[in-house]
């Protein structure tokens, strides 16, 4: 888990906030799944959506930096299919299946870059 750094002088100024049972297990999954502590969770989302304009928290920059690694990994992959695929037209037929495979393949990754996109800008909003 990731804490707020140390900065000179400390933080003096402290709250005491009372959450109910679902609010903590709200809290705690979100900043469990990205990592860092429920303050730091609590204090980086409430900076951003004062900050406004549709800004990232440190929080949702971290996720959409993983999840944008995940898309490039996942494109690598269907490069590599696609690879496969023309050497095996270049010799014959590669078959209709794996030609659906790999278009749904691609397909799940679009879909995956296009969710991404709407979390780095909130403006956005697409029917899928």
């Amino acid at each position: 888990m990731q804490r707020r750094g140390r900065i000179a002088g400390g933080r003096p100024n402290r709250y005491n906030v009372r959450l109910t049972d679902a609010e903590d297990e709200e809290f705690t999954a979100a900043a469990e799944q990205s990592g860092v502590t429920v303050p730091y969770l609590m204090v980086e989302s409430t900076r951003a959506a004062l900050r406004g304009g549709g800004r990232m928290s440190a929080v949702e920059a971290r996720e959409a930096v993983r999840e944008t690694h995940g898309i490039w990994r996942q494109m690598r992959v269907v490069g590599v299919d696609l690879e496969h695929l023309m050497a095996a037209t270049a010799s014959g037929s590669p078959g209709e299946a794996a030609l659906q495979a790999a278009m749904d393949q691609l397909t799940r990754t679009l879909q995956r870059a296009d969710r991404l996109m709407d979390m780095m800008n909130p403006d956005r909003r697409t029917a899928s």
